[in-house]
């Protein structure tokens, strides 16, 4: 089951619809350092049944689903086409009522991520890659998008170019407050409890540059996204990053349901930005 951008399309305004109809009453258990809500698993639960058909060679790693699979159903999963969830990127302000989550959905063969697309349903904002094009579209209404036809095309040099004005700031993620001093950042910055915002954003040129510590789903589609920009992305060792999932992520723990990356990685649209990031962050001994 390879990309096609109008189903993804149309599945993910489902999925949309679904997180925005329960938002409000949406059951919260707590997972670790997070939280999930009925909302994760009610979609996890409805990609699961559009992608999860290893008899037909498609796979899901998801969130929500990973503590059900094994080593087997992984190695499986990385050799043919896969699809990655996060059905609530953001599950603290989602449950909080604040606009700032989003769901996220990319596509890997053989392991190696190809295609993404993020909605962030509370604005009507969706990016999402086909082939070696990426677009955009808003509506700046809760729930309502554009039609596909109604997209527009992202530049890369126009993107770039704005990210590089003055007042864009560095978002971060919560986990790397825990893990590093920001002390020497030589950027105004922002924390957000949400890695598919920021990169959205990062993506539209309204961000200088992102660092995050995060899991294969939080991560995946916004991958696709910048890398059809060609923005860089490295390890804060200096390390670049390419596309294939078993190279970078820890082998995952099924039982908690966790596949973190092996390090902090550090989103920019230039080589010389994420270097002078890195420069300025002091981990905690």
């Amino acid at each position: 089951m390879q990309w096609n951008i109008q189903d993804i399309y149309t599945m993910m305004q489902q999925f949309s619809h679904i997180a925005i109809a329960s938002q409000s009453t949406s059951k919260i258990s707590i997972k670790g350092h997070s939280i999930v809500t009925e909302a994760d698993k009610n979609i996890e639960a409805q990609a699961e049944n559009f992608f999860d058909h290893p008899e037909k060679n498609c796979y899901l790693i998801g969130e929500e689903t990973l503590i059900h699979h094994n080593q087997q159903y992984l190695q499986q999963a990385l050799q043919h086409h896969t699809y990655i969830i996060d059905p609530i990127d953001g599950t603290v302000p989602y449950a909080s009522l604040q606009p700032l989550w989003g769901i996220s959905l990319a596509y890997a063969e053989q392991g190696e991520i190809k295609e993404g697309c993020i909605f962030l349903p509370a604005t009507g904002e969706v990016i999402i890659t086909n082939k070696e094009q990426v677009f955009y579209g808003y509506t700046g209404k809760k729930g309502k998008f554009l039609d596909l036809k109604d997209l527009h095309l992202i530049s890369e040099e126009k993107t770039k170019a704005d990210c590089q004005k003055p007042g864009r700031m560095l978002a971060f993620n919560q986990s790397i407050m825990r893990h590093y001093s920001l002390q020497n950042i030589p950027y105004a910055m922002g924390s957000y409890s949400s890695c598919v915002y920021p990169l959205v954003y990062l993506a539209m040129g309204r961000f200088i540059g992102a660092t995050i510590r995060a899991h294969v789903w939080d991560l995946a589609a916004g991958k696709a996204i910048l890398n059809k920009l060609n923005y860089d992305f490295r390890y804060t060792t200096g390390e670049s990053l390419n596309m294939d999932i078993a190279t970078h992520y820890n082998a995952p723990d099924f039982k908690e349901g966790e596949y973190w990356l092996k390090g902090t990685m550090i989103f920019s649209p230039s080589i010389e930005t994420s270097k002078a990031i890195i420069a300025g962050l002091k981990e905690h001994s």
